[in-house]
């Protein structure tokens, strides 16, 4: 029996068989028929001769209609896998979905300082799995992405951060719906770059994958058996006007901005404190004091990000006009990345300066 899977690309997916070469390659070793779903929306018929749907980190939002075909899909059989854009911002709308099956994507950028790919701690080393087919044989992995919040009883995690990483032993894969549904917190294990399907054991893992998509579908006593049954809840909704919802987005936007320009002068104030320090010829306090005072800034920056994607995430699911609030939103999130950058790139010119006014002291003006 061979395993048919659809990949859609009809929602801007970053992970596309036009671009992942290599996937491609793993996917003709198990012999796996590939249909790519260029153009939306994702109907019955669309994905009905199909055992699997691929949905590989999408940057645009799915409808209510084409979740209601998703989740009639899984419940008649079918298998999901459903990958989360490492570049979180492009992925908001991704928990629309995955909450039917029992899963939130963090949003958050794991990181871990002692455990990564070279030199680049926002791709930790994954070395703790739970027992599986998909995890069979595998020691190390690399991931760029967020962590899973398992919503439900119907969720096996199957890989964990370190505890040394940020956020510690905390889940980034997950499978829930009896076994037919696998969820993945990042996008760059399947990409051709280096530092994707080819970094430690990215590409066993990913063959693990389809292998076992592949006995799933021949034997499914074989599939993971939990507790839950997949119930969407569409009626259990709380329902909000649009106009409310981006009053409420409009206020927090307005409150994080004043938040930025308060930002913006303890950043002036790091450079002045800095200043004096080495001027004061307390050279190895000021360079303690650049790296800390630059990593708390820094998060001070992250948490609002993080705030607003959790109001976002809120008002999206109970907002009564979700294409039109998702438009809006859209226009939102660019104003918010503009000022965003505007601080971040503030702040990478304060601490370039200040470091080589460490190792340059006579160099201040």
């Amino acid at each position: 029996m061979t395993l048919k899977i659809v990949f859609d690309e009809s929602h801007e997916e970053g992970i596309s068989l036009r671009t992942c070469l290599k996937l491609n390659n793993i996917l003709k070793k198990h012999s796996i028929i590939v249909f790519r779903l260029l153009i939306g929306p994702i109907t019955p018929e669309k994905i009905e001769d199909v055992d699997v749907l691929f949905i590989g980190a999408p940057r645009i939002s799915f409808s209510d209609e084409e979740i209601s075909t998703i989740v009639d899909f899984i419940s008649n059989g079918g298998f999901l896998v459903l990958v989360c854009d490492s570049a979180r911002n492009q992925s908001l709308t991704i928990n629309n979905l995955a909450k039917y099956f029992g899963i939130r994507f963090d949003f958050n950028h794991i990181r871990d300082p002692k455990k990564h790919w070279k030199n680049a701690i926002y791709f930790p080393q994954i070395s703790i799995f739970n027992k599986g087919i998909i995890s069979k044989n595998i020691n190390k992995i690399y991931y760029s992405g967020s962590t899973l919040t398992l919503l439900s009883e119907d969720c096996y995690p199957l890989a964990f951060t370190s505890n040394t990483a940020i956020p510690p032993n905390s889940p980034i894969i997950a499978i829930s719906c009896q076994g037919r549904c696998i969820s993945i917190g990042g996008s760059t294990l399947f990409y051709d770059e280096e530092f994707g399907i080819m970094a430690g054991q990215n590409s066993l893992f990913i063959s693990n994958l389809f292998r076992y998509l592949e006995i799933a579908k021949k034997d499914p006593s074989k599939l993971i058996t939990l507790r839950t049954q997949l119930i969407p809840q569409n009626n259990q909704k709380k329902q909000i006007s649009l106009k409310k919802a981006v009053e409420i987005l409009n206020k927090i936007i307005k409150k994080i901005f004043n938040d930025y320009s308060k930002i913006y002068d303890t950043i002036d104030d790091y450079l002045n404190t800095t200043i004096d320090m080495i001027r004061n010829n307390k050279i190895i306090e000021a360079k303690s004091n650049l790296k800390q005072k630059y990593t708390e800034i820094q998060n001070e920056i992250l948490s609002r990000q993080l705030y607003l994607f959790d109001i976002i995430e809120k008002l999206q699911s109970e907002v009564n006009n979700f294409q039109a609030f998702d438009k809006i939103k859209n226009e939102k999130l660019n104003e918010f990345y503009v000022k965003e950058s505007e601080v971040n790139e503030h702040l990478d010119r304060i601490y370039g300066r200040l470091e080589y006014y460490t190792k340059n002291p006579e160099a201040i003006p």
